[in-house]
This record gives structure tokens, sequence and C-alpha cells, in this order.
């Protein structure tokens, strides 16, 4: 399945779309916008040929606003701090 049409089952189901592309990332093109991607992740180690410890990440402007950001260096996870109401969303948007 590609990415827009997950992207289009999200939005009939009201769900957010967060993406790890990074075995496709430079071999195929991706447009989250348009995609409906709500968050994009990738390593640059792969198709970017970057080496090691370059990443990529887009976060949707609207859906930023529902996060406790975090800068810094770690795991795509970090993003995330663990205040409450907000690492309990990201939780159940994930199922985990």
């Amino acid at each position: 399945m590609r990415v827009n049409q997950l992207g289009a089952l999200c939005i009939k189901y009201n769900t957010k779309l967060i993406v790890d592309g990074t075995q496709g990332f430079c071999a195929f093109p991706v447009s989250p916008p348009k995609s409906n991607v709500h968050a994009f992740i990738a390593s640059g180690f792969k198709w970017m040929t970057a080496g090691y410890g370059v990443a990529v990440i887009y976060i949707d402007p609207e859906f930023r606003k529902e996060l406790d950001f975090q800068a810094g260096v770690g795991t795509a996870w970090s993003i995330f701090s663990d205040h409450g109401r907000k690492l309990r969303t990201i939780k159940k948007l994930l199922n985990l």
C-alpha cells in the first residue's frame, strides 16, 4: 500500500499517520503534506548515503501543536517527552 493510500485511510478514520521512511527516502519521491502524513522520520544512512547519525524529521505544523516537542540527541522517540497527557495521547494514537 502506498503512503498516499494510507493517508486517505487515516482521513477516513480520523487518525494520525506517522511514517518511518528510511527504506524509501531519496529512492522514491515523498511529500508528507500531500499524503496526509503527520510525522515523517528517516535515517540518512540508507538511500541518502549520509552515514550514521544523520536523519530527517517532518512534523505537520498542526500536529506539532499537539506535541510536547523536545529537540535533542536520541532516537525518534525522544521527541515525545514523558510529561503526562500528551505522551499518553501519542501512545493511544499508536496503540502502545
